[in-house]
């Protein structure tokens, strides 16, 4: 059964991930300063911030899909460089941690907080989107909104250096 372990895994994204890889068979192990409302496999209380809280969470994990960040547009512009510090720092200590363990796949994804606040963000991600490019991941697709972007105008889209379609 494959480890993985998912840091930010109380939040909506890391738990609806968690629920998707439990189901498919991987032992879920979920990471982030707070207690998720539904447990999904095992979950540990930690601070990416601490590089032996995060080293103990990915001992023995194969995989590592990494979520955690400060959140809120408001709070990271009122808090810049609180922001940089967590998602910076944070993100190193995750990294250095999978490197120790023998981490074989990193995953990092971000949420729709990546793009402000546009009124209208279907236009906004068509302008900046370029042929057989990835500019959508599953965990961007289920934190928008879906009246804003119906997963019907997503549909399909190929990964770059992948023959295998993926669809979000």
């Amino acid at each position: 059964m494959p480890r993985v372990l998912i840091t930010g895994g109380a939040g909506f994204i890391g738990q609806a991930l968690a629920r998707v890889l439990l189901k498919r068979g991987f032992h879920v192990r979920t990471f982030d300063m707070f207690r998720p409302q539904e447990t999904v496999g095992e979950h540990i209380v930690g601070t990416i911030m601490y590089p032996d809280e995060i080293g103990k969470a990915a001992h023995g994990s194969e995989f590592v899909v990494h979520l955690a960040a400060l959140l809120g547009v408001r709070r990271t512009e009122e808090q810049r460089l609180r922001c940089l510090d967590i998602n910076i720092n944070g993100t190193k200590n995750v990294l250095d941690a999978c490197g120790s363990a023998g981490v074989k796949k990193i995953v990092f994804a971000s949420s729709s907080e990546v793009y402000g606040e546009p009124v209208n963000i279907a236009s906004r991600i068509q302008n900046i989107a370029q042929a057989n490019e990835i500019y959508f991941t599953e965990a961007t697709s289920l934190s928008l909104n879906k009246a804003e972007v119906p997963s019907a105008e997503i549909g399909y889209r190929i990964l770059k250096g992948m023959p295998q379609r993926i669809k979000i």
